[in-house]
């Protein structure tokens, strides 16, 4: 008898539209893909178009699994998604957030402000596990077109100024190949120990 095991759960924080570069959503397409095909759960916002379209079109087009994560409010009986695409009603906003927050991992790709505020809740979530925990799975960045250097330049000023310890390198990792994040997910929890004080 085949041993089952769990799919390991990852959140994405994207965009609902594609931007101005088609790269961004030929990469989240291509993200998608790899996540499917390494049997990895993806939570995502729901969205149909732009870079969460093509996530969703990457990891079905790989039999992946994928829950849309809708707040009630927005909730559209009439609106379609793609026929492998489990839509998970949440109550509330909050509900919805800390549903992503559970997940095993968080990657942030290519996304405009909605993505920055759930970065956000998910930075502090990393940091925050680093004072009760010694191992804590790291966040990811989907960099495509050095897109989020803006904050990697900020987490590198953070340690070289002395408000945070270089190990947070290890816990906030950047890459725009769908391969490395593959690999960081498969390589599993980092050991790190109070990040906020140097």
């Amino acid at each position: 008898m085949p041993i089952y095991i769990k799919p390991t759960t990852v959140a994405v924080f994207c965009a609902s539209s594609a931007g101005k570069n088609e790269i961004h959503e030929e990469k989240t397409y291509d993200l998608g893909s790899y996540l499917a095909m390494e049997n990895h759960h993806i939570y995502y916002g729901g969205g149909q178009d732009g870079n969460m379209g093509a996530l969703v079109d990457g990891a079905t087009e790989n039999n992946g699994l994928v829950t849309a994560l809708i707040p009630e409010m927005y909730f559209n009986q009439d609106e379609k998604f793609h026929k492998n695409v489990t839509v998970q009603k949440c109550q509330s906003d909050l509900e919805r957030l800390e549903t992503f927050m559970a997940c095993d991992f968080k990657i942030v790709a290519s996304g405009g402000f909605g993505s920055m505020g759930e970065m956000g809740v998910a930075m502090a979530r990393t940091v925050d596990s680093t004072y009760i925990q010694a191992d804590v799975n790291p966040m990811i960045f989907f960099n495509v077109d050095g897109h989020w250097n803006p904050m990697k330049d900020q987490l590198n000023a953070i340690i070289q100024n002395g408000f945070g310890k270089k190990q947070a390198a290890s816990l906030f990792r950047f890459t725009d190949k769908p391969s490395d994040v593959i690999d960081i997910i498969q390589a599993g929890p980092v050991n790190v120990k109070r990040l906020s004080h140097a």
